[in-house]
């Protein structure tokens, strides 16, 4: 797509705060952990340490299952753009996925991880048949923005499906 300001957008969603605010809680957690640590050593407590550590490992763990991410639809009325990024890694790899409408034969939002994790997946139309696109997630939406996006999805395809 060209440049966002010169688009006109039928549909426009990102959640940049919550995402922001999910990289503030990851800096915040990492630097409370390691201040405790830290105390822990200083004090000589090691049950209290090896505990901050484990509670430490799983939190990070779990975080990193549930993949917070950076997630924007636009949709012009020809092309659909999907951009994400980790919001848990410090070194963001910036993703994005670009198609026109009519290439989109269907979509599926999944719970994943005892429902922590919400993923996107657009399967596509490409010359070797339909493909999926790797799955995006959408754990730091609101169940109301989810449920925007699965409309403007089934919308596109009945579109397409009446073309």
């Amino acid at each position: 797509m060209e440049d966002k300001e010169n688009i006109n957008f039928i549909f426009q969603l990102e959640n940049k705060g919550q995402s922001n605010n999910y990289f503030l809680l990851f800096i915040l957690s990492f630097v409370a952990f390691l201040g405790i640590a830290f105390y822990f050593v200083a004090t000589n407590k090691t049950w209290e340490l090896i505990t901050n550590i484990v509670i430490a490992v799983a939190y990070f763990f779990v975080m990193g299952k549930i993949k917070p991410s950076f997630f924007e639809l636009l949709v012009t009325e020809q092309q659909l753009q999907v951009n994400f990024y980790s919001v848990f890694t410090v070194a963001r790899n910036y993703q994005s996925i670009e198609m026109n409408l009519d290439q989109l034969k269907d979509f599926k939002i999944e719970r994943k991880f005892w429902g922590m994790r919400k993923e996107l997946t657009l399967t596509v139309e490409s010359r070797f048949g339909l493909a999926d696109y790797p799955a995006v997630s959408l754990s730091t939406l609101k169940k109301a923005n989810i449920a925007r996006i699965e409309k403007v999805l089934s919308q596109i395809l009945n579109n397409n499906h009446r073309a």
